[in-house]
């Protein structure tokens, strides 16, 4: 595996952070979608995926986290270069 994703709860903000580190390859950000699915469906909270320790970004990945913003989680720690794969029609 070449990622880590760590569960973070602000319960003042009634926010979920699911931090992610490391290269994310396709499958890797399919076990990020499958995870932000599960934690949306079992407690309704807002959610956000922090991007800030991403090494590596695949085109593919890319378009997994655009459909994960697409359904309400906030992207966040992303640098310009991440930015623009992310909104490049793919």
């Amino acid at each position: 595996m070449t990622i880590r994703i760590t569960k973070i709860d602000n319960e003042t903000n009634d926010l979920t952070i699911l931090r992610v580190e490391g290269k994310l390859h396709l499958a890797d950000a399919e076990i990020v979608e499958q995870v932000f699915e599960d934690l949306r469906r079992q407690n309704g909270r807002k959610m956000e995926i922090d991007l800030t320790a991403i090494s590596f970004l695949s085109s593919e990945s890319a378009a997994v986290l655009k459909r994960i913003e697409m359904r309400g989680a906030s992207l966040t720690g992303l640098d310009f270069f991440i930015r623009q794969v992310i909104e490049t029609p793919g």
